[in-house]
């Protein structure tokens, strides 16, 4: 197979906006050679990444005008995802019934920096104040942060 070089998988890359295997296709080559061709070659994944941000930013645009014109879906796609802080959040009800025994494990993220007063509860996974009802805990998060003994919370 002929050569190809460095400018033509640049081009290929910004023309598919930064999709590999279309990239690959387009250069008659598969996924495993374009990734094996990327990797010896560090400027054309910075091309890889440039081209993802503009399609990104893209996206964000057609997105802002879809949100200006009112179209709804997009407008609650929006708040929920950029209006967090402000409380356009959406929000998970589990039902249960039954003798089965159930865990439910909540998992929060990205709260390393966070110096919010909540930062100490949801690090317990827990808001202050709220009643925490599993078969192996019973507790109810304090002032601090830290799980207390539900019997114990109120000082008795």
């Amino acid at each position: 197979m002929a050569r190809i070089s460095n400018k033509r998988v640049e081009e290929e890359i910004h023309k598919y906006h930064g999709n590999l295997s279309a990239c690959a296709r387009g250069l008659g080559r598969s996924r495993s050679w374009l990734y094996l061709h990327l990797e010896s070659n560090p400027k054309l994944w910075d091309a890889v990444h440039e081209a993802r941000e503009t399609m990104l930013d893209n996206a964000e645009s057609v997105l802002y005008k879809k949100v200006l014109a009112g179209s709804t879906p997009e407008l609650l796609f929006f708040l929920k995802t950029q209006g967090k802080k402000r409380g356009y959040i959406e929000r998970q009800q589990l039902e249960h019934s039954g003798d089965q025994k159930v865990r439910i494990v909540v998992e929060y993220a990205d709260i390393e920096g966070d110096t919010s007063e909540a930062a100490p509860a949801a690090a317990s996974g827990y808001q202050r104040g709220e009643a925490v009802q599993r078969p192996e805990l019973r507790a109810q998060v304090g002032q601090d942060g830290a799980a207390q003994d539900a019997d114990n919370a109120s000082g008795a």
